[in-house]
C-alpha cells in the first residue's frame, strides 16, 4: 500500500493527473515477427546501456567512506530491477526468434516426420521421428529437435532428441504409421506447448 500511494504521488509531482493506465487486455493485432524481432533488439540495446548506468551510479554511492543507506538501498533496488528486465527482454527475443522459425517451418511440433537420406545415388530412410520444437538457427533458418520413435510410436527412452536440418540431401515427409494412445498423447501435449507458447506472444505474457 506504502508503495503503490508513493507511486501515485510520484505522477501527481510529475505534472500528471492520475498513473498511466495499465496495459490493454483486449486482443490486438501482432506486429510481423520481423518487426518484433527489430523492436525488441532495439529494446534490449537500450536496456543494457541503462545497466551500465544503473552499476556505474550504485558503486558510485558505495565508494565512499560514508554513504546515504537509503540512497544505496533505493539504486540497489534499481539495478536489480533493471538487470532482471534485461534478462527477461533477452528471453523475449529469443521466444521471437523461436516462434518466426515456427512460423515458417513447414512441420510443426507433434508431427510425425520420415527422414530419406541420398547416399551413393542410394536412399536411405530413417524414423519415424516426433518433432518436440522448432529452434532458430544463429546464420538464419531452423532446425528441428527430433526425437525417435520406437516401433509402438512412443518416444525412445534411452536415446536423447537430435537435430533434424532442413537441405538439399534430406527429405522429410509425414509418417502415417498407426500409433497407439500413449504417442498420441505425446504428440498431443507437444502441439499444446507450441499452441500455449503462441497464445503467450499474442498477449504479451511473460
Amino acid at each position: 500500500m506504502l508503495v503503490e500511494d508513493a507511486s501515485n504521488a510520484l505522477w501527481l509531482n510529475l505534472g500528471y493527473r492520475t498513473a498511466p493506465p495499465r496495459r490493454a487486455m483486449y486482443p490486438r493485432k501482432p506486429l510481423p515477427h520481423a518487426d518484433e524481432i527489430a523492436r525488441m533488439k532495439r529494446c534490449l540495446r537500450r536496456l543494457r546501456t541503462e545497466l551500465h548506468h544503473r552499476y556505474d551510479e550504485f558503486f558510485e554511492a558505495t565508494k565512499g567512506r560514508r554513504e546515504c543507506a537509503f540512497e544505496v538501498h533505493l539504486r540497489n533496488r534499481l539495478l536489480e530491477a533493471t538487470c532482471d528486465t534485461a534478462a527477461l527482454a533477452e528471453a523475449c527475443l529469443e521466444e521471437l526468434r523461436r516462434q518466426e522459425a515456427m512460423f515458417y517451418a513447414p512441420y510443426k511440433p507433434g508431427d510425425r516426420l520420415l527422414a530419406e537420406y541420398q547416399v551413393d545415388r542410394a536412399t536411405l530412410t530413417r524414423g519415424p521421428y516426433l518433432i518436440i520444437d522448432v529452434c532458430p538457427d544463429k546464420r538464419g533458418g531452423f532446425h528441428y529437435e527430433a526425437a525417435e520413435l520406437t516401433k509402438k510410436g512412443t518416444m525412445h527412452a534411452r536415446r536423447a532428441p537430435h537435430w533434424l536440418s532442413p537441405r538439399l540431401a534430406l527429405t522429410m515427409r509425414l509418417s502415417d504409421a498407426p500409433v497407439c494412445e500413449d504417442a498420441e498423447r505425446e504428440a498431443s501435449y507437444y502441439r499444446e506447448c507450441a499452441q500455449t507458447r503462441e497464445c503467450s506472444r499474442l498477449r504479451g505474457e511473460t
